[in-house]
């Protein structure tokens, strides 16, 4: 997709190198070194019981969205035995207010503050399924074959989509029970949606091959055009 669009927008193909996106290098390289959380919250889930995170913070999610998806999220705890959400809650009031005032108090539901990194990638190598409105996170969770529900109308990344770990639910209660209980319910559903995704966003090998491109570039004695940019 990216390719293409730059090619679309006149770039020339000699100065387009697909390598993939670092902070899946960094990701990868993290979830093989990270065994345990460190958040005392994040430890006292049993190692039987399954994961559901949530993250929400974006400007379209404020307000009646953010309901919509706390009562979807009231919903599947309530029929689903052995389930924990975890939430990092973004430090915005006008996500934390909500957040508090729907989900404080609820069994199995842990509000903590934004999680240091390590103990993020844990959470998500951890999880049975990701509700999330992050682009960040419809990256990290393809990488990792997590399925994700994208809190969104629409996503700037068509690939997490094609790729079929990442499903468009927007902020529609009923859809976002519907498609959270067929991934928990169904394991044929849920092996399916895995079993086909695919790694657009890179293998854990973009640094390597943004050096290799360099050093191509240079050989080629072309460095400076491609850094120089421009449409012929």
């Amino acid at each position: 997709w990216a390719k293409d669009n730059l090619l679309a927008e006149g770039y020339d193909a000699f100065k387009i190198w697909v390598t993939g996106n670092t902070v899946i290098d960094a990701l990868l390289w993290g979830i093989e070194r990270v065994k345990s959380p460190s958040l005392p919250e994040l430890k006292q889930i049993p190692e039987s019981d399954r994961i559901l995170l949530l993250t929400a913070h974006r400007r379209e999610s404020w307000g009646e969205p953010l309901y919509a998806i706390c009562r979807a999220l009231r919903q599947i705890l309530a029929e689903e035995s052995g389930l924990w959400a975890v939430i990092p809650v973004h430090k915005n009031p006008a996500v934390r207010e909500i957040m508090a005032k729907e989900l404080y108090g609820i069994s199995k539901v842990i509000l903590c503050e934004p999680l240091d990194y390590p103990d993020f990638i844990w959470a998500m190598k951890r999880s049975t399924l990701i509700l999330s409105d992050s682009g960040g996170i419809q990256e990290e969770a393809t990488a990792i074959k997590k399925p994700v529900l994208v809190l969104r109308e629409v996503t700037e990344r068509p690939e997490a989509l094609n790729s079929g770990t990442a499903i468009l639910v927007g902020h529609d209660t009923e859809k976002i029970v519907e498609e959270s209980l067929r991934l928990l319910r169904s394991n044929e559903a849920y092996e399916e949606l895995v079993e086909r995704s695919g790694y657009p966003f890179g293998t854990g090998d973009a640094a390597k091959k943004i050096v290799a491109a360099i050093k191509e570039a240079a050989q080629k004695g072309y460095l400076r055009d491609v850094l120089g940019g421009g449409i012929k």
